[in-house]
């Protein structure tokens, strides 16, 4: 029941703080990574993917719920809303997802563990289906709403970059064109990501 009581405690807080700013960050639980995947109960049989693809369905009726919530209080056109993921579809048997058309699988560095969708969603700021190919990483989001949000930045360097003009901006560019992108296990690197190009290093033994 942990997506429902999640989502449950997502909308109670949202009609306690909507009457000033507020920061709300859900992380899901399910499906995870691990093998076995737990949907709620009115969830189970819904899909033709068997217990993880319940859980999908699952997911995509608490992001409902949220944006419900938000309608209700009259807050979905003044609410920036993030979704997205933290890696790729991982290698299990039976398969679990998918990351076609990429190669890789999850907690690797190949294109199919990394480049996942991320929709980004604000009425009247971020044009709707406008859609972007560029590099964008979840270390962007604190500098983006620290920006959006008029507090100053971090004193201390920091990895990530604004990245507001990626998502409210056609033709934008990533900063990470010229600076690059480093692909890292620990202190070992594993790839590097400049434009259209990728190089993959041989793992440590």
């Amino acid at each position: 029941h942990i997506t429902r009581r999640i989502t449950e405690e997502a909308v109670k807080w949202i009609g306690e703080k909507k009457d000033r700013p507020f920061f709300l960050y859900v992380p899901e639980a399910s499906p995870g990574s691990r093998q076995e995947c737990y949907p709620g109960p009115e969830f189970r049989g819904k899909s033709a993917n068997g217990l993880y693809g319940d859980s999908v369905e699952e997911l995509d009726w608490s992001a409902g719920q949220i944006l419900a919530a938000l309608k209700t209080h009259d807050l979905d056109r003044s609410t920036l809303v993030i979704w997205t993921s933290d890696n790729g579809a991982v290698n299990r048997n039976p398969p679990q997802g998918s990351n076609a058309p990429y190669q890789g699988t999850g907690y690797t560095t190949k294109e199919g563990g990394q480049r996942m969708p991320c929709i980004v969603r604000l009425p009247g700021h971020v044009p709707a289906g406008s859609v972007s190919g560029e590099v964008c990483t979840m270390m962007d989001v604190l500098p983006t709403l620290v920006r959006l949000a008029g507090a100053p930045s971090p004193q201390k360097k920091i990895d990530g970059y604004d990245a507001w003009s990626l998502w409210a901006e056609g033709g934008a560019r990533s900063p990470y064109d010229e600076a690059g992108f480093f692909y890292y296990q620990v202190r070992q690197l594993q790839a590097v990501r400049s434009g259209p190009w990728k190089l993959y290093l041989p793992l440590a033994v």
